[in-house]
C-alpha cells in the first residue's frame, strides 16, 4: 500500500489516485492486498490487546466494519435498491432518503463501498448475532450527520432494530493549539501518556516513601488513575485541551487523592 501523510497528499495529486486504487483492490479481493491487510490488521489488533489489558478492558469480539465487503455488501446495497430506491449521480451510487438534503454515497465511481454500506452490512450481522436492545456507536461529534444517515436508513428499511441505535458522541482531543488528527501525525500514544504518569508516580514513592513494598505496581495504580480521572471528569461532547501538567496532576481534586481517601477508609 503507498504510504503518505496529507501534507504530501496535496502537493501530490497521484497519491490520492494510488490509495483509491489500492482501496479497490482490497475491497475486489485481490490476494496480495487481503494479505497484507490482513497482517497489519492482526499486527494492530495484538498491539490494542496489550493496552486494553493494560487499562484492564476486555472485549469479546474484534469485528469491524472492514469485514462486510463482497455478498454481505451486495446483498445490503441490493435491499436499499429495492425497498428505497438508488440512482447514480455522477458515476456513484447514491439513495435519497426522507428529510435529508445531502443524498446517501453508497458506492463510489469506481465501484469501491464506503463507510455507511458497510455499517448497514454490520449492523444487520450484530442483529443476527446478538439481538441486541440496544447498540451503541461511541465516535466522535463530527460524525454525527454520518450516524443520522444510518438510523434513518434503518428506519426506512424498516429493520427490527430500527429506534435501538444510539451514536455516542465525544468531543475532540486537542493538543497544544491543534486537533489531534492520526493523519496529520499530531497525536500522542496513550502508552506513552501512562509510562510518563507511570514515571512521575514512581518518583513521588521514591521520595515520599522509599521503602514502600510494590513500588511499581503502585505507581502504575496511581498513574492509571490520575488519567482515567482526567479523561472521565471532563464534559463527554465538549473538546477537550490535553495538558500534560493537568493530566498527570497528582495534587487537589484528582484521582490520586480519591485513592488516597480509600486507602485511610480501608485502613
Amino acid at each position: 500500500f503507498p504510504s503518505h501523510d496529507t501534507e504530501e497528499e496535496e502537493t501530490n495529486p497521484q497519491l490520492s489516485a494510488d490509495a483509491k486504487a489500492a482501496f479497490a483492490a482490497l475491497e475486489a479481493g485481490e490476494p496480495e492486498s487481503y494479505r497484507l491487510w490482513k497482517i497489519l490488521r492482526d499486527l494492530s489488533v495484538a498491539d490494542y490487546k496489550k493496552l486494553y489489558d493494560r487499562l484492564g478492558i476486555r472485549f469479546d469480539f474484534y469485528d469491524g466494519e472492514s469485514m462486510y465487503v463482497g455478498k454481505n455488501l451486495d446483498a445490503t446495497i441490493n435491499e436499499i435498491t429495492q425497498k428505497i430506491g438508488t440512482r447514480i449521480s455522477e458515476g456513484a451510487l447514491v439513495c435519497d432518503l426522507p428529510d435529508h438534503k445531502i443524498p446517501v454515497l453508497l458506492r463510489k465511481d469506481d465501484g469501491a463501498s464506503l463507510y455507511i454500506s458497510r455499517d448497514l452490512a454490520a449492523v444487520d450481522d450484530r442483529w443476527n448475532k446478538f439481538h441486541f436492545a440496544e447498540s451503541w456507536y461511541v465516535v466522535d461529534t463530527r460524525q454525527s450527520l454520518h450516524f443520522k444517515q444510518l438510523f434513518d436508513l434503518a428506519s426506512a428499511l424498516d429493520k427490527p432494530f430500527k429506534g435501538t441505535l444510539k451514536h455516542v458522541s465525544f468531543g475532540m482531543l486537542k493538543f497544544g493549539t491543534q486537533v489531534m488528527k492520526t493523519r496529520s501525525g499530531n497525536i500522542v500514544y496513550l502508552n506513552d501518556v501512562l509510562d510518563e504518569a507511570k514515571k512521575m508516580a514512581l518518583e513521588i514513592i521514591q521520595e515520599k516513601n522509599p521503602d514502600l513494598k510494590n513500588a511499581e505496581q503502585t505507581a502504575e495504580m496511581i498513574g492509571m488513575g490520575a488519567i482515567l480521572f482526567n479523561d472521565l471528569s471532563q464534559h463527554r461532547e465538549r473538546d477537550i485541551s490535553f495538558d500534560w501538567k493537568q493530566a498527570l496532576s497528582f495534587d487537589g481534586d484528582t484521582a490520586p487523592f480519591i485513592q488516597y481517601t480509600h486507602a485511610c477508609l480501608l485502613s
